[in-house]
């Protein structure tokens, strides 16, 4: 009994002269198992051995091997029966490895700091116990693990069941890269793991030759953590004549978490009519959010010049957003977008073999997206601000803080063809139109909850307007920042 599902494969090696991979591979991501056991292992590696010399046409130049880099992933993948015609598994897991460099030559840099300079600065930061990184030569490194595992059931001749999970871990360092306008130390780069598990339950139904039904319950669950790299320090910039000077946490990571809680229930029930296969169903999505975005939540300080940093004059500018509703700076705060929302969708279709070469498919899908939740009001805001931009000229058609956008029904009919030209699928011609509701990305109203002047404040504070401010004053503590 040969229950292999469609099969997605890819063999290497690949010609190294185009692609510059060698080892072997196999996709197996769309196969279950079957009553024989199967198994196999694949390696792929690409370095800098494969990629050739600088890639030009000017004969003049001279060419050059790239710097060393790598990039491996390992893999298995083994399948079988439990109970023989009856219970089935399939596992895959896989690894990969990358390393990148990010050369930078210090002489080509057109700003007017010397070695010198950069070498008291690294001293001075070591002074406060903070190593801000190289700014020469870097790495880039993703390190991934994969998994994925489906165990399929025939629990009789009417009803099969499959229990499927993908796990999916990354941690990806990216350092800060320098280049000729920009001195950039590399721990003011970005930290970013990233955690999915995902997990679908289907049930497949043959209820009769003219009946069948399937039912899909899917959870995913997604931790994005993303974090400035080395220790915590405040973030700086130098002017450097034509160029700049960087280094410190990078302020858009220092308060920066987003956890997705999805699931989905999907249920289609298709009727075999004569000459009409008609499907009617639904597709739900649940959604649990937490985005905490509060950018220059250390602290964010602009200097004229190298030397009014090591000298401990007073910056030009400081920047800095911190949470209103809570004492936490950097992850954990309670001054996030946290809601929850749903997606409702029903369709309705119908597919007609008008004969034995056309087929033509009519349809009909309602979605429903909504808030369950409501942002905190700025009564201040509504009361005072609105009336104002109002009377400038500014229609903001009823828009206001503490509320979301009102349930809106949206028809989406859709039209398609398929047209055997010789009967033989030798030849085909497809077409079709529609309306299509995509899903909402909830980072762009979900700002209604976090930036209304409620959850977070912020300062900008600059010499030329309060040149005695003392938060001009470089304080190189992170965790008590002016407020």
């Amino acid at each position: 009994m040969d229950i292999i599902e469609q099969v997605s494969i890819q063999v290497a090696p690949y010609d190294i002269k185009l692609g510059g991979f060698a080892g072997a591979g196999i996709n197996a991501v769309t196969r279950r198992g079957n009553n024989e056991f199967q198994g196999s292992a694949y390696y792929v590696t690409r370095n800098e051995g494969f990629a050739g010399k600088t890639p030009t046409d000017d004969e003049s130049v001279d060419r050059k091997k790239l710097n060393p880099f790598a990039s491996n992933t390992y893999g298995f993948r083994l399948g079988g029966p439990i109970i023989k015609d009856k219970l089935f598994f399939f596992v895959n897991a896989e690894i990969q490895q990358d390393e990148t460099p990010q050369p930078f030559d210090f002489s080509t840099y057109n700003g007017d700091v010397t070695a010198e300079q950069l070498g008291q600065l690294s001293a001075k930061l070591n002074g406060y116990g903070y190593d801000a990184g190289g700014y020469t030569d870097v790495n880039r490194t993703l390190d991934g693990t994969k998994f994925f595992g489906r165990l399929d059931w025939n629990i009789n001749k009417v009803h099969k069941l499959m229990v499927r999970h993908q796990y999916t871990k990354a941690e990806q360092f990216s350092p800060s890269n320098s280049s000729i306008t920009a001195i950039r130390y590399a721990n003011s780069g970005i930290y970013f793991p990233s955690t999915t598990n995902s997990s679908a339950i289907e049930l497949k139904s043959n209820i009769s030759n003219k009946m069948s039904n399937s039912l899909i319950l899917g959870f995913t669950f997604v931790r994005d953590d993303r974090d400035p790299m080395g220790s915590n320090f405040p973030y700086v910039r130098i002017k450097d004549g034509s160029s700049n000077i960087y280094f410190g946490s990078e302020e858009f990571s220092t308060g920066n978490q987003l956890y997705q809680d999805i699931i989905t229930l999907t249920d289609n029930f298709e009727l075999y009519k004569g000459k009409h296969t008609f499907t009617f169903g639904t597709h739900n999505e649940f959604y649990k959010m937490y985005n905490l975005f509060i950018r220059q939540n250390f602290g964010s300080y602009q200097f004229n010049s190298i030397d009014d940093f090591l000298s401990d004059a007073p910056a030009y500018q400081f920047d800095r957003t911190f949470s209103a509703v809570d004492n936490i700076t950097g992850d954990g705060s309670k001054a996030a977008a946290e809601f929850n929302a749903l997606q409702i969708g029903l369709y309705a279709q119908d597919e007609i073999q008008v004969n034995d070469k056309l087929k033509v498919t009519l349809g009909l899908r309602v979605d429903m997206p909504m808030f369950l939740d409501q942002p905190s009001l700025n009564a201040d805001f509504n009361d005072n601000v609105i009336p104002i931009l109002e009377e400038a000229g500014w229609d903001l058609e009823g828009a206001k803080t503490g509320q979301t956008p009102d349930v809106a029904i949206m028809l989406n009919p859709r039209f398609g063809f398929n047209y055997d030209v010789k009967g033989d699928q030798s030849f085909q011609i497809r077409g079709g139109a529609g309306l299509f509701t995509s899903r909402i990305p909830y980072v762009w109203p979900g700002a209604s909850f976090q930036n209304n002047a409620v959850m977070t404040g912020g300062m900008r504070i600059q010499s030329c307007s309060t040149p005695d401010a003392p938060e001009l004053i470089f304080n190189p503590n992170w965790a008590n920042q002016p407020s």
